[in-house]
C-alpha cells in the first residue's frame, strides 16, 4: 500500500507531567482514522535530579523521534518526506523547539535534515520564555529559577522563527487562561 504521512504527537503538562490520553492517544486515534501513521512521544521531563542539561533533554527526544520515524519509514510504511510534529501547551513548546531549532541538533551525530519535521501543528503552545507572556511553570521547570539571558533567548521560540522551518499551523483560543494567546501571536508575527 501507498506510504502514509506520519505525525508525532507531543502531549502537554507544563514540563512536569504528560497529558498522555487527551493530548496523546486520543489525538493519535483521530489522525489514524484520517489516514496518518500516528506516534505519541513520551519524552523525558526536564528534572535536574534525573537528567543533566535539563533544558535540552525534551528537545533532544523530539528531534530523536523525527529521526527515528524517518529512518524507519519503510518499516512503518511512512513517506519520509511527510513527517510532522504536533504539540499541545508545553508539548507545543517542545514541538515548536523541534520546528525552529533543527539547525543545530542536540545529538551531534545527527544532521539538521535528520531532525527537521516536514510540517508542524502547534495547539495552544507555550512559545516564549520572556516573563511577560510565558507560562511560568513551564519556564521554571525547563530553564530553572534563574535562567541566563542566553537560555531565555534560545527557548523563546518567536525569536527563532526562520525561513527554513516547515509550514506551521497554530491553533489557540483568545480566552485561554493557562497559556495566553500572545504566545501564538508572537510566533505568527515572525513567520
Amino acid at each position: 500500500s501507498k506510504p502514509k504521512p506520519a505525525i508525532i504527537i507531543v502531549p502537554g503538562g507544563g514540563y512536569a507531567r504528560q497529558a498522555f490520553s487527551h493530548e496523546g492517544t486520543m489525538v493519535a486515534e483521530w489522525f489514524t482514522r484520517l489516514g496518518f501513521e500516528a506516534f505519541v512521544l513520551k519524552y523525558r521531563l526536564p528534572d535536574p535530579e534525573i537528567v543533566d542539561n535539563r533544558s535540552f533533554v525534551p528537545m533532544m527526544d523530539g528531534q530523536q523521534a523525527i529521526h527515528y520515524v524517518r529512518s524507519n519509514a519503510a518499516r512503518f510504511n511512512v513517506n519520509p518526506d511527510q513527517i510532522g510534529i504536533m504539540g499541545f501547551s508545553a508539548g507545543g513548546h517542545l514541538a515548536a523547539s523541534v520546528t525552529t531549532l533543527f539547525g543545530s541538533p542536540v545529538n551531534p551525530n545527527l544532521k539538521p535534515s535528520d531532525v527537521r519535521p516536514d510540517f508542524s501543528i502547534l495547539v495552544y503552545p507555550v512559545i516564549t520564555m520572556e516573563e511577560s507572556h510565558t507560562h511560568a511553570g513551564s519556564r521554571e521547570r525547563l530553564l530553572g529559577q534563574t535562567p541566563s539571558a542566553d537560555l531565555i533567548q534560545q527557548f523563546s521560540l518567536e525569536k527563532n522563527v526562520n525561513e527554513k522551518m516547515p509550514k506551521t499551523l497554530l491553533i489557540h483560543s483568545f480566552d485561554d487562561k493557562s497559556v495566553v494567546v500572545d504566545n501564538s501571536e508572537l510566533f505568527a508575527r515572525n513567520m
